[in-house]
């Protein structure tokens, strides 16, 4: 089994009302990805879908950490996340192109994998500027100190 098909909600599978899927992300699930940034990680997603009829609005949470670069110091830490975002899906007789928060499918599709989403979302959770979260002035002033005067900048 491919590491990414474990990340499928069943639509034919979702009934009216509210379902719930967890998946784990981790290390494994970054290597599927080339050119990623993030190589180790835990994080849970938790995907709760509400289906009303032919739509259904997915609120995906994510919670854990993944390991990345303190843009001040090179560094290595884990960085929290904790964030939530939305996706609806909407059954349509004839495939659309996908909208920025709107997914179409026909209602042949048995199933949807939500690896792609996870992995966007979770790099939208780190921000461009990653610096330590200890990091204060102080201490930053401290530091940069202590580095020029061992000739290290």
């Amino acid at each position: 089994m491919k590491v990414l098909d474990q990340y499928v909600i069943p639509l034919n599978g979702v009934r009216e009302g509210e379902s719930e899927y967890i998946f784990t992300v981790n290390n494994k699930f970054f290597e599927q990805f080339k050119n990623s940034e993030i190589s180790i990680a835990n994080i849970v997603v938790k995907c709760i879908v509400y289906k009303t009829g032919s739509l259904m609005d997915m609120t995906i949470h994510l919670m854990g950490e993944v390991e990345v670069v303190c843009d001040r110091c090179l560094d290595l830490f884990m960085y929290a996340v904790n964030n939530t975002y939305k996706l609806y899906i909407k059954t349509s007789p004839d495939k659309k192109e996908e909208e920025a928060e709107i997914i179409y499918i026909t209602g042949f599709e048995q199933q949807l994998n939500v690896a792609q989403y996870i992995y966007e979302y979770i790099n939208f959770s780190i921000p461009l500027k990653k610096t330590h979260p200890e990091w204060d002035a102080e201490k930053l002033k401290q530091e940069v100190a202590r580095r020029l005067s061992h000739g290290a900048v």
